[in-house]
């Protein structure tokens, strides 16, 4: 038809609105967000933090939006006073705080000798008896290394941070706990002392057994935490949306985290509200995050999972942006199916090029098992080269290429507004317009199930050497391997695809959709679609990770045959989603 414009004029055309939205971003709407959400120490379930949601909501319901914020029950845990003194072999006192989910000392506290582990990992604590002592940890207080010293017999455990101690949780739980998971909780008191503090206790321990006391105060419980939504409608498709979301609770007034972040959504938003929009766009702030373990959005996957699994396309995480000095974007953490999309804005706006890391258990990640691909989470970060990144915690001295983390006032009552900077939240904003403009407005969702698939075959060949010969995945492998090469014709499809057909454009999104459901459970979770695996860090395809000690046992080992019967268990689940994946791009070939 002579009055529809060409193919190549309304992907021009698209661009163009894209570009119109992304200059659209304002730094003083961005600063003016984040000083009104930070006013307030917003510890989930307290008063004040209620009073962000309720300032959120008035903002969301001004730029049009239906909103619904509700209270529903979690488990959270509020770490309060702690102090710390040393007793032998001389008597001085030092300055500490207690941990979100650490077991509380009581009136009495705990005492007993230091026994120093290093960075806690399995072959330190091999190496050293801390059977009823307090063990010594370089580090952030974290979930499994606290039940590492546990295992081990320690009866608390002391973490050394950098020059700030910094505000943590040490469950390992991902959410509320089940019958299966309540038994993980921790059991023994935890601290975190700063780099000072740490080294005054070894150099003490150098003459000898250094004994101290320690005392903590701990609210673990069932409590009501606030959360809200609103929707911005499709007009194309309005039955699917894109989920954007962040938390809104804090450590202190959390400027950066998450203010900033919650900004980000709230301008991304403003700027797309009065645009057209081919999805819809579902806005989600949490509680619960720092103080539940991600409480808030793991109660929304089981609560909303159909709704998520049948209309969903994608997750897009807002955490931590705009931070003074967060030069570094080419690590942000982004699915295979979306890399190509995070390049290419990365580029464009911040001129640099993504390597990316996985999606990890991190940043309200709790709709894996749902099969949402998902883009950014923890977003820009410090330089592993930039002094004052020194000061922060010591596993940046540690840190893999250029990013080293969220600032050394992270998690402490120093994220104040001052460390903001507006022109670096102006440029993460910049791109999360972009990616969800996309998202929302693309006649053919933009996932690239090819990389996944590479991504995939990549790890199951890994796997296959580090097994050894022990276990075989070569059917899985193949899987794999032809579900790439299908990816890549439909790639080649979806390419040329403008979308004028809606029934055409249906299928092949339906089709997208489809993988995601596939792919993104067996690439980054072991429980799969109803249940939420631990906090704690996965490898890619974590259902079949322990090929690697099985290649390192006696293959005739009963250990080893027990090992192998819940690899191949695993191993069918992966054939299965990897041969389903195939079968439903051919149907649409």
């Amino acid at each position: 038809m002579s009055g529809v414009p060409a193919v190549g004029e309304r992907r021009r055309i698209r661009r163009q609105q894209e570009a119109e939205a992304v200059a659209g971003v304002s730094g003083h709407q961005l600063m003016d967000y984040t000083r009104g959400i930070a006013r307030w120490v917003r510890l989930s379930g307290e008063p004040d933090e209620r009073a962000a949601f309720d300032y959120v909501e008035g903002l969301l319901r001004g730029l049009g939006l239906g909103t619904r914020l509700i209270e529903h029950d979690a488990f959270i845990s509020l770490p309060g006073a702690a102090r710390m003194e040393v007793t032998a072999p001389v008597r001085e006192s030092l300055t500490c705080i207690t941990h979100a989910f650490a077991a509380p000392t009581g009136s009495d506290g705990i005492a007993g000798e230091v026994v120093y582990v290093g960075e806690g990992g399995p072959e330190e604590y091999a190496r050293t008896d801390v059977r009823g002592k307090i063990a010594l940890v370089e580090g952030l207080g974290i979930g499994g290394k606290v039940r590492r010293g546990e295992e081990r017999g320690a009866i608390a455990q002391v973490f050394i941070h950098g020059e700030y101690t910094h505000e943590t949780s040490v469950s390992p739980l991902w959410g509320a706990p089940t019958p299966e998971t309540i038994h993980l909780l921790p059991k023994t008191p935890s601290f975190s002392i700063n780099r000072d503090a740490g080294a005054r206790i070894k150099e003490l321990a150098k003459a000898g057994s250094v004994r101290v006391r320690a005392w903590g105060e701990v609210t673990t419980g069932w409590r009501k935490i606030p959360l809200l939504t609103g929707d911005l409608p499709g007009e194309v498709e309005p039955d699917r949306f894109v989920l954007l979301s962040s938390h809104l609770d804090s450590w202190h007034y959390g400027a950066m985290d998450n203010g900033s972040a919650n900004a980000t959504m709230l301008e991304a938003l403003r700027v797309l509200a009065g645009r057209p929009r081919r999805r819809g766009l579902r806005i989600a702030f949490w509680s619960g995050h720092s103080h539940g373990r991600f409480a808030g959005s793991s109660w929304y996957a089981d609560h909303h999972w159909f709704d998520l699994f049948h209309h969903c396309v994608a997750h897009v995480n807002s955490d931590s942006t705009g931070g003074r000095g967060a030069t570094v974007l080419e690590e942000a953490p982004v699915m295979a199916e979306l890399r190509g999309l995070a390049a290419e804005l990365i580029r464009a706006i911040a001129g640099q090029e993504l390597c990316g890391k996985r999606i990890g258990r991190f940043a309200d990640q709790s709709f894996v098992g749902v099969g949402l691909p998902s883009i950014f989470g923890t977003f820009s970060e410090q330089d592993a080269a930039d002094p004052e990144t020194r000061r922060g915690l010591s596993f940046f001295d540690h840190a893999q290429g250029r990013a080293a983390g969220l600032g050394w006032w992270w998690h402490t009552p120093e994220d104040t507004l001052d460390k903001v900077e507006e022109a670096l939240l102006i440029r993460d904003t910049q791109v999360y317009v972009g990616a969800i403009f996309r998202l929302v407005n693309e006649p053919i969702l933009p996932l690239d199930y090819a990389a996944t698939a590479g991504e995939i075959r990549e790890r199951l060949t890994y796997y296959q050497r580090a097994a050894r010969g022990r276990f075989d995945l070569s059917a899985e492998i193949a899987a794999a391997t032809a579900l790439e090469q299908q990816a890549v014709r439909l790639a080649g499809l979806l390419a040329d695809e403008a979308g004028d057909d809606p029934r055409r454009a249906r299928l092949l999104n339906d089709t997208l959709v489809r993988l995601g459901r596939l792919l993104v459970p067996v690439g980054y979770t072991l429980t799969g679609p109803f249940g939420q695996d631990l906090g704690m860090a996965l490898a890619a395809v974590p259902g079949l990770a322990q090929a690697e000690p099985l290649g390192t046992m006696d293959a005739g080992a009963a250990e080893a045959r027990v090992l192998s019967t819940a690899l191949r268990r695993h191993a069918n689940r992966v054939r299965f989603a990897l041969e389903e994946a195939a079968r439903s791009i051919e149907a649409v070939l």
